[in-house]
Formats: structure tokens, sequence, C-alpha cells
């Protein structure tokens, strides 16, 4: 049903923008994700002056990410004027300047198929200043993920009904361990194996959503506080050195989240992407 809704739109768009002008600000403020292209997933954001595009390689389990100089135009260019960046802010074809000074730069052409509240639709390589390899035309359709203008708030609902597997905790897949985190309606439940063959530790901690870092943790708020954008954890922990469980205030801060991604502020330095793995 996904696929056929996107597909439709894609249909619809590409017969009403043949003359249609888009601007910036429908680009702005958001970030885009793509899941169509196999082995990757593909998040683009645009700003004034810069668009950026993210890749996730999910066999290798790393991130690439380009930043860009670009600006839009009615028609396709085969020069790119560097005048225009962040004063070009509307038309229908991204003039992009990809590559660096190391190997090269070289100017892209892409045609913004559609855009609406929830769906962006590109279709990517119509010109290129030089031959690419791959550099064949093809359309992408994203969906918008995060409104970068307001507070990420979440609703409990949105993080239960399934697994959320950590996809990019690099010391942890590159052992060959794993992170899932399931959410109920009281409990933030974490699995985790810290390497191939070791044993799976289950951590079973109540819960909330809330606004604001709290202080402490507040019993009254499980199964109540069912949203806003901190996740507010009695966590259970316990040492080698003791076996015995104690509980810690914790609050993670939700950075992004959609039916299928999650990005969480684990703690100070780390920043967990989930991706949603099972459904039930």
């Amino acid at each position: 049903m996904k696929k056929t809704t996107i597909l439709l739109f894609a249909l619809c768009t590409a017969f009403a923008c043949a003359a249609q002008t888009f601007t910036l600000s429908q680009l702005k403020g958001c970030k885009w994700v793509s899941y169509e292209l196999d082995g990757k997933v593909n998040t683009v954001w645009f700003t004034d002056s810069a668009y950026h595009d993210e890749n996730f390689y999910t066999s290798l389990n790393k991130t690439a990410t380009s930043k860009m100089p670009f600006y839009l135009s009615d028609t396709i260019e085969k020069v790119f004027d560097e005048a225009k960046v962040g004063t070009n802010t509307s038309g229908k074809y991204l003039i992009v300047k990809s590559g660096n000074a190391k190997h090269g730069f070289n100017l892209v052409v892409c045609e913004i198929m559609g855009i609406s509240d929830t769906n962006l639709s590109i279709k990517y390589n119509v010109y290129s200043a030089k031959k690419t390899i791959g550099g064949v035309k093809f359309v992408e359709n994203f969906t918008k993920v995060q409104d970068r203008t307001a507070t990420p708030c979440v609703d409990a609902e949105q993080l239960k009904g399934g697994r959320w597997q950590a996809v990019d905790v690099e010391k942890i897949s590159s052992c060959g361990g794993h992170m899932q985190v399931t959410f109920t309606d009281s409990l933030c439940i974490t699995d985790i194996s810290l390497y191939e063959g070791s044993d799976t530790v289950h951590v079973e901690s109540q819960y909330y959503l809330s606004d604001s870092k709290p202080g402490t943790f507040d019993q009254a708020k499980i199964g109540k506080a069912t949203h806003g954008k901190y996740i507010v954890i009695n966590e259970r922990r316990r040492t080698l050195a003791d076996s015995t469980w104690h509980y810690h205030l914790v609050v993670r801060e939700i950075m992004e989240a959609s039916k299928d991604r999650l990005v969480i502020k684990w703690d100070e330095k780390n920043t967990c992407t989930f991706k949603r793995v099972c459904a039930f």
C-alpha cells in the first residue's frame, strides 16, 4: 500500500509540475528519507545554500554524508554560478556543485518532480557537466521525517508496536553484536549483545515521556505521560562486581522519529540511530 501511494504521488506530480516552480521554503526545515534504493537508506535536507545527502549502507553499517552548494533555477544550467547560491530560491531544477577540490568539482542538475506536505520526488542526473559512473536518470521518492523548526515530540504509540535495532553502534556491530530496544505502555526493554557469541543482556526499565528534563523519576507518570521529546527512564543497572540491581535516572532526547526510523541522543557523547526491524 505504501509503495502504491508513493507511485501514485510520483505519477500525479509528473503531469502537474511541467510548468511548476517550487520554492526553497518548501524544501527547508525538515529531513527527507527514502528506502527505495537497494542496500542503503538515503536522507537529504536543505539549507539556504547547501544540499546535504546522507547515505547509510545497511550491509556495511557505514554512513557517508555530502554537503554541496546549490541553488534553484527555472531552467537547466550548464555552468555553476556561485553568485546564485543563497539568492536563487525558486525554480524546478536543483543546480548542484558536487565533488571537492582534491578530486575535482562537477555540476549536476536534478529536477524536482513534486513536493507535498509529506512527500518529495526528485529526478536525478538530468544533466551532468562530466560523465560519471552510474549517472543514469532515475526518480527517487522521499518522505518527510523531521520538522527541523519544531520540537520533535512523539507519542508512545510511535515507539510501541515493534523492535528498534541500533544501526550505527560501530563498536558493537563490528564485533557481531547488536542492540535492540522495545517499548510497551510502561517498559523500555533493552537487549544488548556486545560481540558475536556473547550472552544477550535483557533489561526491563520503567519509563514515560516528557516535554522537559526532570530531576527525579515520577512513578505516577508511568503509562500516563505518553507524549514528549524526552524518554525518562528508571533504568535498572548492575555490574560484574555487584550483581544487585540498582536504579538510575536516565533521560534521553528524541532527535528524530518516523514510522521506521528513530534517532536518540543516548548520552552526552553518543547519538544512536535505530531502524524498526520487527512489528507486532
